[in-house]
């Protein structure tokens, strides 16, 4: 009986010595990294690495893309675009502006953001009422693009796919019910549809409400056009419940390679430190201590607080900004705007 007793404490010190699952697999997620629905937050088919190009991050199941994972939302979200127009069930009826100005540019050729309205097949058709509201609201997240860059004695505008009208081109892409429940196999679905050009990158606004928002992002800090990040498909998600211009903002500055992991005022996770700042808060894993570098930014609608992280149109020789990847370079941004007359959409209940 004493020699089964000792047995049994020799089992279960030995059981108790195994490695859990996450130090078993250089691939399990640290498990820090659980879901937090409240904060729109899930880890379903992100595999964390800890080599490769995406080492420190999650690479997407059944791809090479890289993500440092789901952006939490903000505690006092501005209002959904989708919340204000759509689901309170109030009839709306839009027309555009129209003009006979051509565009500024041919706005089909290369270096382009695709805008997509996803849906899964199950899901009801919002496409012809959010596609104009979309091309209204998007203007905002170029003006946070622009007025970011005047800061600096700059212009950027996000080059839009323009459609022949000279309006933003808005796809609506339908894919399969179960393929909205992840960020992978929602980027599977449409690039099966065609959607995975390498100079393109992708806002997929999702009729869905699992995450607040995330994207892919590419680790390359070279400072000349031919970072990464100029020349690799990317893919955002939006979900409904976060369809403002701040979250938009956010994750497309994301495709387009801020913040690197190994700027001066770096989170070490995609993000920045020193707030008021679009791309700043104190994130997984290391949560950082914030500072309040730019007190005046209080609205949080502006890039690169101290213009010294990510986004700067003309940065001092020898800055930072100047000898690594600094994201006012993108070819994804132009320094005009492509349109000589905006079309808005006008609402009638």
């Amino acid at each position: 009986m004493q020699r089964l007793i000792v047995s049994l404490v020799v089992l279960m010190i030995a059981i108790w010595l195994l490695p859990t699952a996450s130090q078993a697999s250089p691939s399990a997620p640290p498990k820090r990294f659980i879901d937090q629905p409240w904060q729109n937050l899930y880890y379903t088919n992100l595999v964390w690495e800890t080599s490769g190009q995406c080492a420190g991050m999650f690479r997407v199941q059944a791809s090479d893309l890289c993500t440092h994972g789901p952006d939490a939302s903000e505690p006092q979200l501005l209002q959904s675009w989708a919340n204000e127009l759509i689901y309170p069930n109030n009839q709306i009826h839009v027309s555009m502006a129209q003009s006979s100005q051509p565009c500024l540019d041919d706005s089909t050729n290369h270096y382009r953001t695709q805008v997509l309205y996803v849906r899964a097949s199950d899901t009801q058709d919002n496409s012809s009422i959010i596609a104009p509201v979309l091309r209204k609201q998007l203007l905002g997240v170029d003006s946070i693009y622009n007025q970011s860059a005047q800061l600096t004695g700059g212009q950027r505008h996000i080059r839009w796919q323009l459609d022949q009208a000279c309006q933003i081109d808005v796809q609506n892409v339908v894919i399969a019910p179960s393929a909205d429940n992840d960020f992978g196999s929602t980027i599977a679905a449409v690039a099966a549809q065609g959607f995975n050009r390498a100079d393109r990158k992708y806002l997929m606004f999702v009729e869905a409400r699992y995450y607040c928002g995330i994207a892919t992002v590419q680790h390359d800090t070279q400072a000349s056009s031919a970072n990464s990040n100029n020349h690799t498909v990317a893919y955002a998600r939006i979900d409904a419940g976060c369809w403002n211009a701040r979250v938009v903002a956010h994750e497309h500055m994301h495709m387009i390679g801020g913040v690197q992991p190994n700027a001066p005022n770096t989170s070490s996770s995609w993000h920045c430190t020193d707030e008021w700042d679009i791309m700043c808060y104190s994130d997984a894993p290391s949560y950082p201590q914030l500072v309040i570098a730019c007190p005046e930014h209080s609205i949080r609608d502006i890039f690169d607080c101290g213009h010294d992280d990510y986004f700067h149109t003309n940065p001092p020789a020898q800055s930072y900004l100047a000898t690594h990847w600094n994201s006012a370079n993108s070819l994804f941004l132009s320094q005009q705007s492509q349109f000589w007359q905006l079309y808005l959409p006008v609402a009638a209940h």
